[in-house]
């Protein structure tokens, strides 16, 4: 994400999710993407021929990825893991962890532990609890989420699992047109003054890791 600007003026679901395709160049064996809603990152791993398959709870999503002759199945994570036994070279998680409970997120990252296969990269990305805009508004009009996770409680478990941290951050931020970033130009001055700047426009939330060693406390 370093290379990446921190301000992009156009945005698509596909140029998100694309941004995380160069952590998974090279890998050589199965890649799951989680929610893989309608097949954007799946694409992506197609054009540079990574074998990838994704999984989603939304039937119209899944049908979405076939349609586009994309490797997909509907199901929830229980089901999901239930149906896709073995390791993985890469999983991909965008938007996920925020529609776990906290002893769900820890099973969720234990689960990721067990199924990514040795030197194995994990992405995640999540709404940023830092931005005032997602914990105030834009998170809560989803009724599924159930609480944002900070960088922090992420990297914690992740390291507590056997993961060493490759990057992590915020994913750059991106205005749909150019009256949103004038807009923004304009008004800095003022949030500044208020001093609540740095708490707005802030991207989500990413973590990549690898799976390099036996979890904490294990024998």
């Amino acid at each position: 994400m370093k290379r990446l600007r921190r301000y992009q003026l156009k945005y698509d679901y596909s140029s998100y999710q694309g941004m995380f395709l160069p952590y998974f160049l090279g890998t050589k064996g199965l890649v799951l993407d989680i929610g893989c809603h309608d097949g954007y990152f799946l694409e992506a791993c197609r054009q540079e021929g990574i074998s990838a398959i994704g999984f989603d709870i939304d039937p119209v999503h899944v049908q979405c990825c076939l349609d586009k002759g994309l490797r997909a199945v509907c199901a929830d994570l229980r089901a999901m893991w239930e149906q896709v036994p073995g390791s993985f070279s890469g999983i991909f998680a965008s938007h996920i962890v925020e529609h776990l409970a906290p002893s769900e997120l820890k099973d969720f990252i234990h689960e990721l532990s067990q199924r990514i296969a040795q030197g194995g990269v994990v992405a995640i990305a999540t709404p940023n609890p830092a931005n005032l805009a997602v914990i105030g508004i834009d998170f809560w009009n989803d009724i599924s989420h159930v609480r944002p996770y900070p960088e922090e409680v992420l990297r914690s478990l992740l390291i507590r699992e056997g993961f060493e941290i490759i990057e992590s951050g915020e994913v750059p931020v991106f205005f749909n047109t150019l009256p949103a970033m004038l807009l923004h130009i304009i008004r800095w001055p003022l949030l500044r003054f208020l001093g609540i700047h740095r708490h707005m426009r802030r991207g989500d939330t990413f973590i990549v890791a690898r799976r390099s060693g036996a979890a904490l406390g294990s024998p």
